[in-house]
């Protein structure tokens, strides 16, 4: 119980001073439905250049991901550490990203 309450507040504590990155992926048959949806909260710094920049990016690397036959959970474990590593590049800020991947 102890581990996943610190977790839990670790978490929170990043939000508050970082913020959240949600990226919604909806795929079907191994093809990408629609554009990734991104939603960013608390990211005020460079937020126009950061939601460009992850959107053209994410879409080359889920195609990239999708072309190599991976696996949902495979995907979006590669999509959150890119996505992470890439807003890092842009604002030296690490907020909280998740990834949900949609199979419809």
């Amino acid at each position: 119980i102890g581990d996943s309450t610190d977790n839990l507040i670790e978490e929170r504590q990043k939000m508050s001073s970082n913020g959240i990155v949600i990226v919604i992926i909806t795929m079907a048959e191994g093809m990408l439905i629609r554009t990734p949806d991104i939603i960013i909260k608390g990211q005020t710094i460079k937020r126009a250049k950061l939601f460009e920049k992850l959107k053209t990016d994410l879409e080359t690397q889920i195609k990239k991901q999708l072309r190599a036959n991976n696996k949902s959970d495979d995907i979006k474990i590669a999509i959150k550490n890119k996505t992470t590593s890439n807003i890092y590049k842009i604002t030296k800020a690490n907020p909280l990203v998740e990834v949900i991947v949609l199979e419809v």
